[in-house]
């Protein structure tokens, strides 16, 4: 019997990490995976393993998808970066 090979490959999702407050650098980031688990063994091995992670989803504000990252806790306008770690 022959095996079908299929062009589909495994779609990528992004993930907002939270490193915590006692981060050395920056304490959030984006990381693009297939699946969380495959984006927490990459932080792993490359920096550590993060206080927090969640797919990123951007709230609909009014029929637009925006979302401020300059403040985690205040947006002038849409949602805030904190409201993506409430999934």
């Amino acid at each position: 019997m022959r095996e079908i090979k299929t062009n589909k490959k495994a779609e990528l999702k992004t993930y907002v990490v939270d490193w915590g407050p006692d981060s050395n650098g920056g304490r959030y980031g984006l990381i693009q995976a297939t699946s969380i688990n495959e984006a927490l063994w990459d932080l792993d091995a490359i920096v550590g393993y993060p206080d927090s992670i969640a797919p990123l989803l951007i709230p609909d504000s009014d029929g637009i998808r925006y979302t401020e990252i300059d403040s985690p806790t205040k947006a002038y306008s849409g949602s805030h970066l904190l409201e993506l770690f409430l999934t």
